[in-house]
């Protein structure tokens, strides 16, 4: 599993921003810019909202907003709790899971003041129909909540039973007018209503791995995405498409490879195209069409989350304590 390492003290203040012209593209055809941005202490994650790409950094409580237009750390919010998961977002907050450890919950912090202003319990939280879903620690249960008000709406039962920690359990994304659950131990991704709160489909992964193999260092189960009407996911045996229509798994011909420091399999969907972090040093592209890898982008640190959004993608690079931006080919 991926390692949950503490904190370390002191304030990080160091913003270096450098912009590489590099001498052979990643893809056919013709060269390249990259812009590299500092991103002290184990950037694990990026999303993007509000007009900014927000980083999470798990060595430190920290939270960096960089703004696009100037590709800089623009402000740096100190969470007090250290971020876990990648967070959701949604009425103005981004809504950021801290560790196990520190008790598994969901910090709502307001994208205006950048203040924590609310906790929710449960972690690896999604929004879908004006909600936030989050998932209890053991994975036994789903709840919702109504964002505004932290009223907790309803307290789904999953019929997971692997324990804390047990399943590398991930509330991954929605669509098609539900939440999904992946559940490694148990080779399934679970499907559940928002409109009725009910799990209406467990979804088997044929193929599927329940932990990384010795090549794969800590690859594991994590965000999933929503495109092309379907519901993209990976675990170490590889990619699938889950239809639906139809509540089938394919697993698709996309390797996933050694994943050494961080070690969620992160998706994100964006420009057309679905995007997962395929290694430690790969982004892979793939056509949501035909599942087929359309073209592949470097990445460093041993793992980190992905974000594409105002013509870039991005890309958290844990073990170098760096966040990429490269133009989109």
């Amino acid at each position: 599993m991926r390692p949950r390492l503490a904190p370390l003290g002191g304030r990080v203040t160091l913003v270096v921003v450098l912009t590489l012209a590099l001498s052979a593209p990643l893809a056919a055809g013709r060269l390249t810019s990259r812009t590299v941005i500092r991103t002290p202490a184990y950037p694990i994650w990026a999303v993007s909202g509000y007009g900014a790409i927000w980083v999470g950094a798990h060595h430190d409580t920290v939270l960096y907003r960089i703004s696009p237009k100037t590709d800089r750390v623009v402000g740096t919010i100190r969470l007090q709790k250290t971020p876990c998961g990648q967070p959701a977002l949604g009425v103005g907050a981004i809504f950021v899971p801290d560790c196990r450890q520190e008790g598994g919950n969901t910090l709502e912090v307001s994208a205006k003041t950048g203040r924590v202003v609310r906790t929710f319990t449960g972690g690896m939280g999604v929004f879908a129909d004006h909600s936030l879903w989050t998932l209890t620690d053991s994975g036994a249960f789903v709840q919702r909540f109504d964002p505004k008000t932290g009223v907790r709406l309803a307290r789904i039962p999953t019929g997971v039973a692997d324990g804390a920690g047990g399943g590398l359990e991930y509330l991954g994304t929605s669509g098609a007018g539900a939440v999904w659950l992946g559940d490694q131990a148990a080779k399934t991704v679970l499907r559940i209503d928002t409109g009725t709160n009910k799990v209406t489909a467990v979804i088997p992964l044929p193929g599927a791995a329940t932990q990384a193999s010795p090549e794969q260092g800590y690859a594991a189960g994590g965000p999933m995405a929503f495109a092309n009407g379907k519901v993209w996911y990976a675990n170490p045996a590889g990619v699938y498409e889950i239809d639906p229509a139809t509540n089938q798994a394919t697993l698709l011909r996309v390797k996933i490879g050694n994943l050494w420091a961080w070690g969620d399999i992160v998706f994100t969907a964006g420009a057309g195209s679905v995007w997962v972090r395929a290694s430690g040093t790969t982004v892979a592209r793939i056509d949501p069409a035909t599942g087929d890898v359309i073209a592949n982008y470097h990445a460093t640190g041993g793992g980190g989350g992905i974000a594409v959004a105002f013509g870039s993608l991005w890309v958290a690079n844990a073990g170098a304590d760096t966040t990429w931006r490269e133009p989109i080919r």
